[in-house]
């Protein structure tokens, strides 16, 4: 099989789906694309939340995600599996493990390596990754594909595809996201833009789709969490002002924002 006719089978929906990390990126993705009427296989290293799910239940409140995990587990189009030996040779693999910030300021890969040496540990041909988690730029250029070409002996877009499609879902409304949001492709060839896709409008066939490169995509993510923090945390320091001045936040941005298209400032909170 190659890497086209691996596009052929998703048309079909004739391919095993492997998510790396079910928390609140990967969970919802595996759900959605199951009710979609692909066969997904969700992965993750924490026993309990697997047991929760096994059970249909959302290891977390969200109660458009606990309908959607219910349908899915009835249907038997999603199962779940501590190890990536036991996932039977998916043809496409999600990686949503987190990179989170280390205390000395740096990203921490760890959970990225650990779920490469997961990936790497099988017949990469003709397979297809796609990351979903939020890396900083050049990170699957100089980190990701390096590795896994080392491992496998296999050439990144030729043997095996890969392309960056970062999540921007928010918690609560993942579901209802999922389906609306745009979705940021960027793949490392043609052919791995294409796969990348294909799945994403096996979803809803309207979903808008918008194609960059690999370090596209990763700035694209990195752009719209920068923005996020600096707005609510203006945000929160104009709070901070209105107290001391013993006045209502709330109140004053909402006049500052009323029928002014150039000012759209969030009200104080968490971002």
């Amino acid at each position: 099989m190659s890497l086209n006719s691996l596009l052929e089978k998703i048309k079909k929906k004739d391919v095993r789906i492997a998510i790396l990390g079910l928390g609140r990126v990967g969970l919802p993705l595996a759900s959605v694309l199951a009710n979609s009427g692909f066969k997904i296989i969700g992965i993750d290293t924490n026993q309990s939340r697997l047991d929760s799910i096994n059970k249909g239940h959302c290891p977390f409140y969200d109660p458009p995600l606990q309908k959607n995990i219910e349908l899915a587990i009835s249907t038997k189009n999603f199962s779940v599996v501590k190890d990536i030996s036991e996932a039977n040779f998916p043809d496409i693999i999600f990686l949503t493990v987190g990179t989170p910030n280390s205390n000395e300021g740096t990203v921490d890969y760890s959970q990225l390596y650990g779920a490469l040496e997961d990936v790497a540990s099988m017949k990469l041909n003709n397979k297809m990754i796609i990351l979903r988690s939020t890396l900083p730029p050049k990170t699957s250029e100089e980190i990701v594909i390096p590795f896994l070409e080392d491992k496998s002996s296999l050439k990144c877009g030729i043997n095996f595809g890969l392309a960056v499609c970062p999540e921007r879902i928010l918690e609560g409304k993942a579901v209802r996201e999922l389906f609306e949001l745009p979705e940021i492709i960027g793949g490392v060839n043609k052919i791995s833009s294409d796969i990348s896709k294909e799945i994403f409008l096996a979803i809803n066939p309207d979903k808008e789709i918008l194609e960059t490169s690999i370090t596209g995509a990763e700035l694209a993510k990195l752009f719209t969490n920068i923005y996020r923090y600096i707005t609510f945390a203006l945000a929160n320091e104009f709070a901070v002002w209105s107290e001391m001045y013993g006045v209502d936040a709330s109140q004053i941005i909402k006049i500052a924002n009323h029928n002014y298209t150039r000012c759209n400032i969030p009200v104080p909170g968490f971002a």
